[in-house]
């Protein structure tokens, strides 16, 4: 390809189009273009020596010298690198594609619909993360995106670098919840698991306008709703089922309903997802509504596809898959964990959670939920980039809402 010849001339003849370029060896379609920029990497990258044709013969001598004195002297200028990288990128994209569809059709009678579409989305992650060049770089070259990243959050006097809670306290323990990180919050049944990640996800949709997801596998989209309502208007959540509200509740519940038709919560309410449909929901989710931020409730009940298999591997593979996701789409996860019902009245330790200890491994950051009397704590039990230890909350059970003790 011509495109490719031009752009190995800019290689050879400016170090610095090498360096900038988002190429890789996979994306050139000869043999010989291949060995070509294999020899220019070496050179530079290895030998630290100019990668002109006398280095590039004696480096690869595989290459018949006439094809590297040609492609060198195809050099006129380097202003334009980026359209011929470009169509070389495009060229390779397209050529993935047909294969991945070809793949794909293959498996129509053996897989289900959702299985072949988290098939699909996962080889287009795939193409993306191969020609945007971003598993191997030079940490230097990332500098002056860091410090204009970090003169920005000064500039906003932010306290915080990722999306807020209701809650000073919390956020000075996760700086906000922040991009390809995946976030655990556990507790034992019925301590409050759901009622936490709805208020973090009313707050941002409904208080700060930040499009959010939610995909519950245990509570249908009413109770969810119910929820929500009864927490934003402080309503015992009993009284709002039954119907037994005043008339300042029923002033309160109709602004919070209004409030709440306009926030950008996206839900999906499917019990006894699959694994493949959580991931092809949650692409979905990012790309038509622009969500900032995924909540799964809850991680053990989500069909791993993996029949027969120990329910600890089945753990395992979803929280290993949840944090790449957590990578690929570039937005924080938060996934509710069942505990261990062992030791109910003492506070939850990694130990208590259920099933794997994989979700330990994988978690960046791992938060308790735990009630004793009228008290209730937040206890960060891992912290990544931030500290450990516990934070005395209110829990209002009756009006499903947690609040910072004053």
């Amino acid at each position: 390809m011509q495109s490719e010849k031009i752009i190995l001339s800019m290689m050879m003849n400016k170090r610095s189009i090498f360096f900038k370029s988002k190429l890789d060896r996979t994306l050139f379609t000869t043999r010989t273009n291949t060995l070509l920029y294999d020899a220019i990497k070496n050179c530079l990258t290895i030998l630290d020596i100019e990668p002109n044709p006398v280095n590039i013969y004696e480096v690869e001598p595989g290459i018949l010298a006439a094809d590297i004195g040609e492609i060198y002297s195809m050099f006129n200028g380097d202003t334009n690198y980026q359209y011929y990288e470009g169509i070389i990128i495009e060229a390779f994209r397209k050529k993935a594609i047909a294969s991945s569809l070809q793949i794909r059709t293959a498996e129509l009678k053996a897989k289900n619909t959702d299985q072949i579409i988290s098939g699909i989305e996962n080889d287009i992650s795939d193409i993306f993360r191969t020609t945007n060049n971003s598993e191997i770089s030079k940490i230097g070259d990332h500098i002056p995106g860091y410090i204009e990243e970090m003169q920005a959050i000064s500039a906003k006097g932010a306290k915080i670098v990722g999306l807020p809670t209701a809650w000073e306290r919390i956020n000075s323990y996760t700086l906000g919840f922040q991009p390809e990180l995946l976030y655990i919050i556990g507790a034992r049944p019925s301590k409050g698991k759901t009622a936490a990640v709805l208020n973090i996800l009313s707050y941002l949709t409904i208080h700060k306008n930040i499009p959010c997801g939610f995909l519950s596998l245990e509570s249908g989209r009413h109770e969810i709703l119910g929820r929500l309502a009864s927490s934003e208007a402080s309503i015992n959540l009993s009284n709002l089922k039954l119907g037994k509200l005043d008339m300042l509740e029923h002033a309160r519940l109709e602004d919070v309903m209004k409030q709440i038709t306009e926030a950008p919560l996206f839900i999906t309410d499917k019990p006894n997802m699959t694994l493949s449909e959580l991931c092809s929901t949650a692409r979905r989710m990012v790309v038509t509504k622009k969500i900032k931020l995924l909540a799964v409730d809850y991680l053990q009940i989500v069909d791993a596809e993996m029949p027969g298999a120990l329910m600890r591997d089945q753990v395992s593979w979803i929280s290993r898959t949840l944090k790449q996701l957590a990578r690929q789409l570039k937005i924080p996860i938060i996934a509710l964990a069942q505990l261990n019902r062992i030791d109910a009245h003492k506070p939850p330790t990694l130990i208590t959670l259920a099933e794997s200890g994989q979700i330990e491994r994988d978690a960046d950051s791992i938060i308790f939920l735990h009630h004793k009397d009228d008290e209730s704590w937040f206890i960060f039990a891992k912290n990544r980039d931030g500290p450990v230890g516990n934070l005395k909350m209110y829990f209002n059970r009756p009006q499903v809402k947690f609040r910072e003790r004053v």
